[in-house]
Formats: structure tokens, C-alpha cells, sequence
């Protein structure tokens, strides 16, 4: 995989140029634009198998496993040695990713059955995930960038392992330096990004490990079956353990205020810059905040949004259907699905981030389709109730909504098939995401042709 932002949400490249194609020796290697060269290239490699074996004439088992190798993810010392790239050649040692799955059918009755599945699987980051780097605002003088976390953060501490803020208080960038919090320190994250403002203890700032690949472990029962031949009923029941779960980008440079005249007329003093991006060198004896300290003009601080792990969580739900057969030609129908949590903890700021997921869905549908006939009409109703939503540089609330679609079709022949459909009916002007576009009626039609 190799993504091209030109520089723009990556570090591949300046002015909309890649460093693989601008004439320059960037990585000092003596070659000019080779393969390459500045890019972010990811390689993964893997193998996996299914089977299906009949245990009993009514009861089925369905095994399956994958295999994968990614080089974000590697253990030099007890890994797995292959190819590194398949056109530069060489060899690391991958940690190995086996994600075995286990689903067992069980066929009660020729209208009814039971299944349960249990798969253990791997979320690797992505490229933005390890390398983003974008700038989203600035808070004068500071620019607020969104930075993937490869390599993992720190921040500054003096001989005495006490955390360091760099001491804002002289007004000019060239004369700030690291200070010890001031007794009465209150830890502040600003409400930037359309993001509220939080207070937060300086014990939970402690260096951020390199993202790693979110684990995942998921039980699954279901249920399907015709009752009474008029009534189709389909339950899942599931749940799901995450380790290493995966935050959405997390504010990890907080501010420090002097509020001694007060909240509302609270000064910032300092700010909790990681070692990465706090313009200093910590100079000979490698401690920050001793008078050796080196301003690095080239090397300006920035506040910071990243990913991080969170740690274990736990999230389940249940989703439900049924549909009720009036007729040969009339089917009504409702799908209910409900989520068990709606936010985990943030390990820094110890608030809860939402899930990006309402409590429950609710839907309504109908259908109508003469015996033989060659036209058919569909009716639905939803309803989405009001959830928290944080993405990236949005945050904010999904306001309740409800909404009616319908959609007609019309078999000309057995070439011809027209179909149209009539999105949000009433024309409810709303947001189904932070950041993305309101959605109102929306009409579209289709010709299909079937050769």
C-alpha cells in the first residue's frame, strides 16, 4: 500500500510534490527519485483458509483462520522472519496475527435455526493512524496539528522525574524555557475543534506507547426461524472484548493555567509539550529544564491531537427483525437494533469518548407485490434518537430524527427494469454525522438492463 497525499496529510512530500518525483536527493542516499524514496509503504502479506464439515445431518460446522504479516507490526528479537518488500528485497521479523473462527449451524426444523460464531481478529493502523500529519487550526503563536503516533510520544521531565511545562510566561517564543508546574497548576484542555473543555490531573500525563493493533474478540448467537408460516423472526445477540482499542484523535498537549484571579479570567502559563515537539534539545547532560537547554528554532512546538490505546474494553448488543406475511402479496416489518454502551473511558483525560453510535435504531418497513405482477412498491419509516459523535477534528450531537423513504418499480420487460426511490420524504433537513453534509429529500431513479 502506497497512499500519495503529496504532502498534504502525510510527511511523503512539500508543495504538492512527492519526494519521489522532484528532483531532490531527500533521504541523502546519493539517488534522485528512486523507488521510493520519502514514501510511506506499507507491506502486509497473508494466507487464509475456510472449511465447512456436515457432524450431524442437522448440525454444521464452518472453521476458518487467517494468517498475516504487516510490517507495522514486527518483533525483532522472537519474530517471524520474511520478506520485507517484494521489490526492495531484504527481511524483518513480523509479529505473526492469527485470527482463528469457529460458527456452528444448527438446523432445528426445516424453517428454524440456530447459529453461533466466536472469531478473534486484528485492527492494524492505518497509514494516517502511524504517519497523519495535517495541520487542522492554529492557536497563536502554535500550530495545532493531527499526527500519527508510529513511534510513540513523551514528555519532559527534570532530574527528579517531575513533569516539565514549557513556561510561556516571558511573551517572546525565543525566551521560553521549561519550568516545574506552578503549585496551584490547574491542566487544561482548551475547547478547540468545536471539542468541550476538560480539566485533567498531571498523573494521568504519562508517555504515550506507538499505537498498536487493536485486538478483537466477538461471540455471536442468532436465531432464525418462520413461525406459524405468516411470521419470520431473526435475533442476534453479540459481544465484543477489545484490548488495545483504538481512540480517535485525543488531545495530548494540555495547557497550564494560573487561575488565581479566578476561572474566568484564568491566564495560560504554560504548556505540557511532548519531547517531539517542544522546540528544545536538552543539551549535554541530556536533562530538560537544567541551563544547557537549546531552543531548536527549526523545531517549533505544537499542540497535538493522536491516536492512543485505550486499553480493554467490552461493547454487546442485540439486533432484531420481524416481518409479519399478510399475504402472498403484502409483507410489514420492523428491525430493531440496540447497543449495550455508548462511550469508554479516555486514559488521559479520564472522561468518556462517545462510540459514534446511537442507543438503538428503529425502523418500520412495507411492501406490496401483486402475485405475477410486474410492478412492486416499498414503504419505510426510521428513527434514530439522539446520539454524541467525535471524528477526528468534529465533535458534536446527532439530533433526533425521523425519516420516511419510499421506493417503486416497474418491470417494462424482460430487458427493461425501472426503479424509483424517494429518500427522506418529508424533506427533514438533518445531520447523520458531525462534519458531514445535511441530508434532505433526495429523489433517483434507475434503468436497469439485464442482457
Amino acid at each position: 500500500t502506497m497512499p500519495r497525499s503529496f504532502g498534504t496529510i502525510l510527511p511523503d512530500g512539500e508543495f504538492g510534490r512527492s519526494f519521489d518525483e522532484d528532483g531532490k536527493d531527500n533521504d541523502g542516499d546519493g539517488k534522485v527519485d528512486e523507488y521510493g524514496e520519502g514514501q510511506i509503504i506499507t507491506n502486509e502479506y497473508g494466507v487464509y483458509f475456510q472449511s465447512s464439515t456436515t457432524l450431524l445431518k442437522n448440525l454444521q460446522m464452518i472453521l476458518a483462520t487467517r494468517f498475516d504479516l504487516h510490517d507495522g507490526v514486527l518483533d525483532p528479537d522472537n519474530g517471524f522472519s520474511f520478506l520485507s518488500d517484494p521489490i526492495l528485497g531484504g527481511s524483518v521479523k513480523y509479529k505473526p496475527q492469527i485470527s482463528p473462527k469457529i460458527g456452528l449451524l444448527w438446523k432445528v426444523t426445516e424453517n428454524q435455526s440456530f447459529r453461533f460464531t466466536a472469531a478473534n481478529a486484528f485492527n492494524t493502523p492505518s497509514s494516517q493512524g502511524l504517519y497523519l500529519d495535517l495541520l487542522v487550526g492554529q492557536s497563536v503563536p502554535f500550530f495545532i496539528k493531527a499526527k500519527g503516533n508510529a513511534a510513540g510520544y513523551h514528555y519532559s521531565r527534570d532530574a527528579q522525574n517531575e513533569l516539565l511545562m514549557v513556561d510561556v510566561r516571558a511573551g517572546s517564543p525565543t525566551a521560553w524555557h521549561l519550568a516545574n508546574l506552578p503549585a496551584d497548576a490547574v491542566i487544561y484542555i482548551p475547547p478547540v475543534l468545536g471539542r468541550p473543555a476538560q480539566f485533567i490531573d498531571a498523573d494521568n500525563i504519562v508517555n504515550l506507547s506507538p499505537v498498536e493493533s487493536e485486538k478483537l474478540f466477538t461471540a455471536e448467537l442468532g436465531y432464525v426461524g418462520l413461525l406459524a408460516n405468516h411470521l419470520r423472526v431473526t435475533i442476534d445477540l453479540y459481544k465484543s472484548w477489545y484490548e488495545n482499542f483504538v481512540s480517535d484523535l485525543t488531545w495530548i498537549t494540555p495547557v497550564v493555567l494560573d487561575t488565581s484571579k479566578g476561572l474566568s479570567e484564568a491566564t495560560v502559563v504554560g504548556i505540557i509539550a511532548t519531547e517531539e515537539q517542544n522546540g528544545l534539545d536538552p543539551g549535554p547532560d541530556g536533562i530538560y529544564g537544567t541551563d544547557d537547554d537549546k531552543r531548536i528554532q527549526a523545531k517549533p512546538i505544537q499542540l497535538l491531537l493522536t491516536n492512543v490505546n485505550y486499553g480493554s474494553i467490552a461493547l454487546g448488543g442485540l439486533d432484531l427483525s420481524v416481518d409479519y406475511f399478510i399475504s402472498s402479496r403484502l409483507i410489514v416489518g420492523m428491525r430493531m437494533s440496540y447497543l449495550g454502551e455508548q462511550s469508554f473511558p479516555n486514559p488521559l483525560t479520564k472522561a468518556d469518548d462517545p462510540i459514534n453510535a446511537p442507543p438503538y435504531k428503529i425502523s418500520m418497513n412495507a411492501s406490496y407485490r401483486p402475485v405475477g405482477g410486474t410492478w412492486w412498491v416499498n414503504a419505510a419509516l426510521r428513527h434514530v434518537p439522539t446520539f454524541e459523535w467525535s471524528a477526528g477534528v468534529f465533535f458534536g450531537t446527532i439530533e433526533t430524527y425521523t425519516v420516511a423513504d419510499v421506493s417503486v418499480g416497474y418491470r417494462i420487460n424482460d430487458l427493461y427494469t425501472f426503479k424509483g426511490n424517494i429518500t427522506n420524504l418529508g424533506n427533514d433537513v438533518h445531520r447523520e454525522i458531525v462534519g458531514g453534509a445535511e441530508i434532505g429529500r433526495m429523489i433517483t431513479a434507475t434503468l436497469t438492463i439485464s442482457l
